[in-house]
């Protein structure tokens, strides 16, 4: 009975991902241009944690580094992201992410957090609460399946 009430989770995640996605990326089109994306801010977020490269992000965002290889040149052209020798592999460059584009990033996500907290007042203090003790949960299974671990736990 438990799994069957899974479902309607997943699918409220669905339609609430989108919404969330829209309102970050209003914040960033009116923060840095219209050129900006959610997909930017995405390959930034990933590099914010440290080099990379283009590879290790292609397979951690399950897309083709082809796929990536043109909004890495955006970036590049655009001074936020600046590419590297790799130390090992003469064949790698690694991405680091640039004072500009850290700066870039941070206004983003400060004024995306800036137009989401006071949707949030609206909850009652009970949902509140269900948020804040669902988002961990959520995290850990998120990032045991990014690691290949389908236990979820920690």
């Amino acid at each position: 009975m438990f799994r069957q009430s899974l479902e309607p989770i997943a699918q409220d995640l669905l339609a609430v991902l989108p919404q969330l996605n829209r309102i970050i990326a209003a914040e960033m089109r009116r923060e840095v241009g219209d050129a900006a994306s959610v997909a930017q801010l995405r390959l930034l977020t990933e590099l914010d944690g440290g080099p990379q490269t283009l590879s290790m992000i292609a397979r951690h965002q399950h897309v083709s580094p082809q796929a990536l290889c043109m909004l890495v040149n955006d970036l590049v052209e655009r001074g936020w992201v600046k590419r590297m020798p790799h130390p090992h592999d003469r064949r790698q460059h690694l991405l680091e992410i640039t004072d500009r584009g850290r700066n870039v990033f941070t206004l983003s996500r400060e004024r995306a957090i800036q137009q989401i907290t006071p949707l949030l007042t609206s909850l009652s203090e009970e949902e509140a609460r269900a948020i804040i003790v669902a988002l961990p949960a959520l995290r850990r299974v998120l990032r045991a399946h990014e690691r290949g671990d389908g236990s979820g736990t920690p």
